[in-house]
């Protein structure tokens, strides 16, 4: 009987090994081998958001990115076993909504799973709050003085580029107002950081045009640059001279020019054609 005994367990330790042999021998390509956790969720989804990897009951950690628009974020688990008690942040649930913090903060949230047996299983997702991307104005304006000039076209938030004609042959500057649509964006004028949106142009004397640039960057860098074409008109309507010849030698028959008179009498003879 002992001689059968020690055969017995040798064959048995060969069969052993020449399984394992042949497990590892040309198959490592299609075996896979996961560790299950202990106390697996069913689901598990973040609204607004988007799990990142996409959900499987073996991976515990997560990524979400929610709308900078987003506030708070309600987390739903379900576990498989239901029985299995499930806490969220602490809380006793299988739903919750959580506060989220300023744009381009993060929020762990963590999931416990509990069974009746006692096993756990930790879930771990970081919620990201990104930031915004809103590199619009929401209002512009420009004046001389007090004097609020028209903008052309009509100022629109998807329109970048505009006109301005000045007619005061006076003015020597403008005043540029922009209004960001995001508190938190950026706003550059002609190279010129601007908290509170406004800047004063200077400007050419009439008849030239200057070019305004207002730069707008978003909270998460993305920038759009909106320009004015400021025309500064000229108020003088007045010649500067006045010629009437019979021929381009000859002599002007306009005596005594005066740019504030505007009517003139030129006697020719009646060959003249």
């Amino acid at each position: 009987m002992k001689r059968n005994l020690i055969f017995t367990r040798q064959w048995l330790v060969t069969a052993l090994f020449l399984v394992i042999g042949l497990s590892s021998y040309g198959c490592a390509d299609t075996a896979s081998v996961s560790e299950d956790v202990a106390a697996p969720l069913a689901s598990l989804t973040i609204t607004p958001g988007a799990l990142q990897p996409a959900f499987f009951a073996n991976t515990t950690n997560y990524a979400v990115n929610a709308p900078t628009s987003a506030t708070s974020v309600t987390v739903t688990a379900v576990p498989k076993d239901k029985t299995a008690i499930v806490t969220i942040d602490g809380f006793v649930t299988s739903q919750r909504s959580v506060t989220l913090g300023s744009p381009g903060s993060t929020t762990t949230i963590l999931i416990v799973v509990e069974t009746q047996t006692g096993l756990e299983t930790t879930y771990t997702v970081t919620v990201t709050r990104l930031l915004s991307s809103d590199n619009n104005l929401s209002a512009l304006s420009v004046k001389v003085g007090t004097t609020s000039q028209t903008l052309l076209p009509d100022f629109d938030a998807n329109i970048q580029d505009y006109t301005v004609n000045v007619p005061d042959a006076n003015a020597g500057s403008v005043t540029v107002s922009a209004t960001k649509s995001d508190l938190n964006a950026t706003i550059v004028i002609n190279g010129q950081g601007t908290s509170s949106g406004q800047a004063i142009i200077l400007i050419g004397v009439p008849g030239t045009t200057t070019l305004v640039t207002i730069e707008v960057t978003a909270p998460n860098g993305s920038k759009k640059t909106y320009r004015i074409t400021v025309n500064h008109l000229s108020g003088d309507n007045n010649l500067s001279a006045l010629t009437v010849k019979l021929d381009p030698s000859g002599t002007n028959l306009i005596n005594n020019f005066d740019p504030n008179t505007t009517s003139y009498t030129v006697d020719v003879a009646s060959t003249v054609t």
